[in-house]
């Protein structure tokens, strides 16, 4: 299946959590899915940033002419062209991963995703223009998508509250997230913000006032002036909303020597913030998911926050939680509790990279165009599960991998077809590779002279592996042929057919019998050369 994604609305650097979100599964994508092909609809000024993805052969760039940084531009070119551009570029699927789905005449399947409907919470923050234009969207894009996508339980009931229409088309899919270790040493934030490490509270979020960071500010003067904890500094990151007005705040409670407000960051910088802080401080009361509480969970910091929304839900009860968000007493009880707690690392593997992808695959394979059965497959796949299953009843374990042994029995002994091949990780793709060629799985010693390799990319990986197998002496005698090979072109000209021939002629018995039917001058050439 051919499956597009929208991704014109991304502005880099602005669009927060949500920017992380589609970012998060496209690496998902990339990674764990081995059979959709995914064709991503990209502006003129951002398509950059999404080049790494062409790395992935099934994986394809539309550059469309309009920019992200003109949102009405931008949302007019998606209205009147992108359900065009999705045809010509022959998507059997559409996947939107914002409130805004185009208007659409082709009767191609759109899955879309709503992450809240903060407009009819929080009006206040919004134009007349814009909440007109944001209800129009949300009510257009339930009663027009296939499948729509809420990213908690908490967003559902509220999808389903204010438009009743999405009770049948609405499911809940969490948001997948990614935490690395930080590649900066501490001392790099350290010099960059003057703080020290265990010295300071942190806090990603934009500026917008339901963030609530005014009553953070507030604890943070009554700490001073108490002073306890002493020299805690709090540490903000994020952008988006009044910056401008905090700032005013900050001078205003005499607390601007103790406030850092880092702007937009890196996530090699974020992570570094992370893992040094004291605490992690999350005052929100209105979020449709929340990912940094559990961000900084998975690294293993005490969180504070509130229980508003779904944050209670998203965070499975984990962290120190404000009954009151906007008690700056209650905020200060619960700072210093949580400031004698031991630190400990928690998983939440419901929100892994894996788990959350399979779900999407899911709906995708539910939508898109039933492929044909092939009874042929079924029959190998009940013969692999017999024999796996009598490995394992007599503990051993079966080397032979499922994936590899599909693989391996698609086409004619002498033709590969790699199509099959290509959206394995680096071992799979050795050993199916490795069967498919030699009909058998590498030994020890074969095995260990690429698991050097693994570690590679997986396009360069691949391409390195077939170029050692496509002009290997074994491929040129059996005339073995790599079909949809999406890295170089196997030569089969006269050279590369006269390798084979000759290759076949390399025991000394073949050689003597060629040439007894050879001029003498060959005959002694033979001799001297080969023989």
């Amino acid at each position: 299946m051919r499956i597009g994604i929208d991704l014109l609305w991304v502005r880099v650097g602005k669009c927060g959590g949500t920017e992380s979100y589609i970012r998060n599964l496209l690496d998902g994508f990339a990674a764990f899915d081995t059979i959709n092909q995914y064709v991503l609809f990209t502006a003129k000024d951002h398509a950059d940033s999404f080049r790494k993805y062409e790395k992935n052969p099934r994986m394809h760039i539309q550059v469309c002419r309009v920019q992200s940084q003109h949102p009405v531009n931008r949302v007019l070119w998606e209205n009147r062209y992108l359900d065009e551009a999705a045809v010509r570029c022959k998507t059997d699927m559409m996947f939107i991963p914002v409130y805004s789905k185009p208007r659409s005449r082709s009767g191609i399947p759109y899955v879309s995703v709503i992450h809240d409907l903060q407009a009819l919470h929080y009006p206040q923050y919004f134009s007349v223009i814009k909440r007109l234009f944001l209800k129009y969207a949300w009510k257009h894009t339930i009663s027009t998508s296939d499948k729509v996508v809420a990213v908690s339980k908490y967003g559902r009931r509220d999808l389903v509250l204010h438009y009743p229409l999405a009770k049948e088309k609405v499911i809940t899919i969490y948001i997948p997230i990614i935490t690395r270790q930080a590649d900066l040493p501490p001392e790099a934030v350290e010099r960059k913000y003057q703080i020290k490490r265990k010295e300071y509270f942190y806090c990603v979020s934009s500026m917008l006032p339901h963030k609530n960071l005014d009553t953070l500010l507030q604890v943070m003067r009554d700490f001073k002036n108490g002073e306890e904890p002493v020299g805690m500094k709090l540490v903000i990151s994020g952008v988006g909303g009044q910056e401008e007005k905090l700032r005013c705040r900050l001078k205003e409670y005499g607390i601007a020597d103790r406030v850092v407000l880092t702007g937009y960051v890196s996530d090699e910088e974020r992570n570094c913030l992370y893992e040094n802080c004291r605490l992690f401080l999350f005052p929100s009361v209105f979020e449709g998911f929340g990912m940094p509480p559990i961000e900084a969970m998975r690294m293993g910091k005490r969180v504070v926050m509130t229980k508003k929304t779904c944050l209670e839900e998203v965070t499975r009860s984990q962290a120190v939680y404000v009954e009151h968000p906007f008690s700056k007493d209650e905020w200060m009880k619960k700072i210093q509790y949580a400031m004698n707690l031991k630190e400990e690392k928690i998983s939440f593997e419901r929100y892994g990279l894996y788990e959350i992808i399979q779900q999407y695959l899911t709906v995708f394979a539910d939508l898109g165009p039933k492929p044909e059965v092939d009874n042929k497959m079924l029959v190998y796949e009940k013969i692999y599960d017999a024999v796996a299953n009598n490995y394992q009843k007599a503990n051993m374990r079966f080397e032979y991998e499922k994936t590899t042994y599909l693989c391996g029995i698609r086409e004619h002994p002498q033709v590969i077809d790699l199509a099959g091949f290509t959206g394995l990780d680096n071992p799979g793709f050795y050993q199916a590779v490795f069967q498919a060629v030699y009909k058998r799985l590498p030994g020890k010693k074969e095995y260990e002279k690429w698991r050097g390799s693994f570690d590679m990319k997986i396009p360069e990986f691949q391409k390195k592996l077939l170029k050692e197998i496509s002009a290997s002496s074994f491929v040129a005698i059996n005339h073995i042929r790599l079909k949809n090979n999406p890295y170089f072109h196997q030569r089969r000209n006269v050279k590369s057919r006269m390798t084979g021939v000759l290759y076949g002629l390399t025991d000394k018995p073949s050689l003597r019998k060629l040439g007894k039917r050879m001029p003498q001058p060959v005959q002694t050439m033979i001799k001297k050369v080969l023989l």
